[in-house]
């Protein structure tokens, strides 16, 4: 027998947006979002990736793509999470951002094992993003930030961790990100996680100074492995480990589901024994396809996201409500996704959005005179005829005037005949582009 789960219901918050788990060739960041919002219809994002991954910071950090960032962000279909309400912020109801970024500095807390330093850049993000932030509500109860959940006030991570060290199946240790794992390093992560104290000990003796002395937390863990391990396959995996590990208590907390992309980061084994020998558990989730996301995006994304959950919402959920027992939700999921798709299409402008009504229409004229002349010209040159002389002009000049003599010459029902063929072409090469984003996957959790 085997179970199923779907995380209906559930926001889905981006774990693998982490400094150090993100891939190397990480997926475009805005198209990455969208598919995201589209799929889930809740994201949240955790404060710290929008400034400490240098990747996510450069794109912020570019107007357009700040611009495009706000765009959905408006959609109040974004939350940021900043530290628990524990963690004392400078001001976290107008600087949520800049606030957390100050406390880490503060606190001395590490970027894994070494100190993170704000630079000026950094900061002008920061106060950028609380901007904008705050602007949407920040803090406030329809807002678009809010504090993560106090941690509990037992190491849970330590506690995960030795469940999976110690627990009766091993076949997670087959598993790409963990493989090089041994029963040695398994024994040895274990007496740190029960003891901290040996940890600390050991990182000392070794002329290493501990981040932190209050637990064996994923910091901790990082030193040690970078002390104790020189097989460098060994060392990433036990930290792909801690990094899983954290994942899943941030998610358990915060009563979300994670993203899986890349190699770094994978859903935990169960640490309990099954009630049946051959059941097994296996996860429904939607992801991007590996192929770079090709979602056109313009200045007005979040409008066109937030269309499309207006009117595809419901889609979506009936997919989450029966993936669980669905025989194949991966063709439930491309039935609802496509009806995203086509409404995707219907309400992009990928050609002049962010434009005025004018010069909306300004732009649309000039773009069907310039292609109808272009589609008139291609058509006579079989037949021996041109509508371009060559006068010495450059064929963008003489398609324009020569568009302008097509409308003459054949009016207005032959240019809108040509208008609608080129609406057309562009829609459905937007749908093409959503529906090849994402795929459901069906995966088994060993």
């Amino acid at each position: 027998m085997s179970k199923r789960k779907a995380f209906s219901g559930s926001p889905l918050l981006i774990t693998h947006w982490d400094p150090d788990l993100y891939p190397n060739r990480p997926l475009p960041l805005i198209p990455e979002l969208v598919v995201y919002i589209l799929a889930h219809g809740e994201v949240w994002i955790k404060e710290v990736d929008l400034f400490q991954n240098s990747r996510i910071a450069a794109v912020l950090s570019d107007p357009v793509g700040f611009h495009q960032f706000s765009s959905l962000v408006a959609t109040k279909r974004i939350k940021v999470l900043i530290p628990d309400a524990s963690r004392d912020l400078e001001d976290p109801v107008k600087h949520p951002i800049l606030s957390a970024a100050n406390e880490i500095i503060r606190s001395k807390r590490p970027l894994k094992t070494r100190q993170w330093r704000m630079t000026d850049q950094h900061r002008r993000l920061c106060e950028s993003l609380d901007a904008m932030l705050v602007a949407n509500g920040g803090l406030r109860p329809n807002g678009v930030v809010r504090h993560r959940i106090s941690p509990p006030a037992n190491n849970a991570f330590a506690e995960q961790l030795v469940a999976v060290l110690t627990g009766e199946d091993k076949r997670w240790r087959e598993r790409g990100p963990f493989k090089a794992i041994d029963g040695r390093v398994a024994m040895q992560f274990t007496k740190f996680a029960l003891n901290h104290e040996l940890a600390l000990d050991f990182l000392r003796k070794n002329d290493v100074t501990p981040n932190a002395t209050n637990g064996f937390y994923r910091s901790l863990l990082y030193q040690c492995a970078e002390v104790l391990l020189q097989n460098q396959r060994q060392k990433r995996s036990i930290k792909n480990l801690g990094q899983s590990v954290y994942a899943h208590c941030e998610l358990q907390r915060e009563k979300a589901v994670g993203t899986y992309y890349g190699t770094r980061v994978a859903e935990l084994p169960p640490t309990t024994r099954l009630t049946e020998p051959e059941e097994e558990l296996y996860r429904v989730e939607v992801v991007p396809t590996e192929k770079p996301i090709k979602v056109p995006v313009t200045p007005d994304i979040g409008d066109v996201v937030a269309a499309v959950l207006e009117e595809c919402g419901d889609a979506i959920r009936g997919f989450w409500a029966i993936a669980g027992d669905a025989s194949a939700p991966e063709v439930e999921f491309m039935f609802a996704w496509e009806r995203v798709a086509d409404a995707f299409a219907k309400h992009s402008r990928p050609y002049g959005g962010g434009l005025g009504k004018t010069e909306r229409i300004i732009w649309d004229i000039g773009e069907y005179v310039v292609h109808g002349a272009e589609l008139l010209d291609d058509a006579g040159r079989p037949l021996g005829a041109t509508w371009i002389p060559d006068f010495g002009q450059s064929r963008e000049e003489a398609l324009v005037k020569l568009g302008i003599k097509a409308v003459a010459s054949f009016g207005r029902p032959t240019m809108e005949y040509i208008r609608r063929g080129l609406a057309d072409q562009k829609k459905g090469q937007v749908k093409k582009s959503l529906l090849d984003s994402a795929t459901a996957r069906v995966g088994k959790v060993s």
